[in-house]
């Protein structure tokens, strides 16, 4: 990684274009650390997506692999089960801007 002394420089830099001018030092930090947290929150929300993104492509892949069982009644049950908990899933995703609303779905599907 980079080496202390630049993230140092990358960090004083940010911190002095960030400043505004008459800002005392205080208020300055807590703007640089909820900035900061910002960026942690929508780091944890990319996550986030990017899980329930995952899930939803086993699902899509297990109504798949069910659809080619579904000669059996106990596979069609299975496939009407799978298509429930893919259509919660998208129903979450589509109604809702809140990252953990798919996985939430998901876990309950």
């Amino acid at each position: 990684g980079p080496s202390p002394s630049t993230a140092q420089r990358a960090g004083s830099y940010e911190r002095r274009s960030l400043t505004r001018p008459g800002e005392s030092p205080g208020t300055t930090e807590r703007r640089l650390r909820l900035l900061s947290q910002s960026r942690d929150r929508l780091a944890s929300v990319r996550r986030a997506e990017v899980s329930a993104d995952a899930r939803l492509r086993e699902l899509a892949d297990e109504v798949e692999a069910l659809e080619r069982r579904v000669d059996s009644d106990e596979g069609r049950s299975a496939s009407i089960a799978a298509y429930a908990a893919l259509s919660v899933a998208e129903q979450a995703e589509l109604q809702s801007s809140h990252p953990g609303a798919i996985a939430t779905a998901l876990d309950q599907a």
